[in-house]
């Protein structure tokens, strides 16, 4: 009565060492400990035909060790680390006293490519909570909510030397949380002040973005050479980056991601 279905379940316990900026940043950070992460996963899956899937899966996650200011209450947390590029900044000494959970759950459909086309959609539901040093709980900055993901693709076989693929990618996010600028001290100090006490209270407008591409294969003998277009951001979006303080115009400025980028290429498979 279960052929076809499957049933899983996960425990395990995950330790992490810090890059190497945040232990030699500050001379007190030598002796933070490795970041822990005790992972609890279940999970169901069916096979709807030869070659279709249907997966859910849920999972919570309970960190601890995180790095968080060792000398007075702050908002801070290294679990907040890594959604910009660049260093990691820490603000100064540090100690592994910092408390965290993300939980959520995956719903996902999954057609292989067959009879000329594949498609994969998802659709997550993601939550991030922690705990700095003033021992507030707070929402964390990657509490996107949600995720949605549509990938689909079809294969056009023109002649047995020329094939062609277009495929098209749409993703959809809640916005995450940030730390919003206090405009009237920046305006005073001439530079950026943030609302800390409010840290993660705000957040970004939801991203959404469309991406379309088309693959030209042809076939040789022993190779083959493949062209392709592609389009992201398709309908030209303005997803918003982060804000900053505009000291010249006494104002916050809105930084938006990269609108509409065509991309094209040539390569050879052997």
């Amino acid at each position: 009565p279960f052929e076809g279905h499957t049933f899983s379940a996960g425990f395990g316990v995950h330790r992490q060492s810090l890059p190497l900026t945040a232990y030699f940043e500050k001379p007190g950070n030598l002796d933070l400990d490795f970041m822990q992460s005790v992972h609890y996963v279940a999970g169901y899956s069916v096979v709807l035909s030869a070659s279709s899937l249907f997966k859910v899966e849920g999972y919570f996650k309970d960190l601890s060790h995180i790095p968080i200011e060792r000398d007075k209450p702050s908002y801070w947390s290294f679990a907040n680390s890594g959604t910009g590029f660049g260093t990691v900044d820490t603000p100064g000494e540090l100690v592994s006293n910092g408390k965290g959970k993300t939980y959520g759950a995956e719903l996902s459909f999954i057609k292989h490519f067959d009879h000329g086309w594949y498609l994969t959609a998802t659709a997550s539901y993601v939550r991030q909570q922690y705990k700095g040093s003033d021992g507030v709980g707070r929402w964390g900055k990657f509490d996107n909510q949600y995720i949605l993901n549509l990938l689909a693709g079809y294969e056009y076989k023109v002649s047995p030397r020329l094939t062609i693929e277009t495929s098209a990618k749409w993703t959809s996010a809640g916005g995450s949380p940030y730390i919003p600028i206090d405009l009237e001290r920046s305006i005073q100090n001439n530079d950026t002040e943030y609302d800390k006490p409010n840290a993660y209270t705000v957040r970004l407008p939801d991203y959404h973005r469309f991406d379309i591409r088309i693959d030209f294969r042809f076939n040789f003998e022993g190779y083959s050479l493949v062209s392709y277009v592609s389009v992201e951001n398709l309908f030209n979006r303005k997803n918003l980056l982060n804000r900053k303080y505009d000291s010249g115009k006494k104002s916050i400025k809105d930084v938006n991601q990269i609108g509409i980028f065509p991309i094209g290429g040539i390569k050879i498979e052997f």
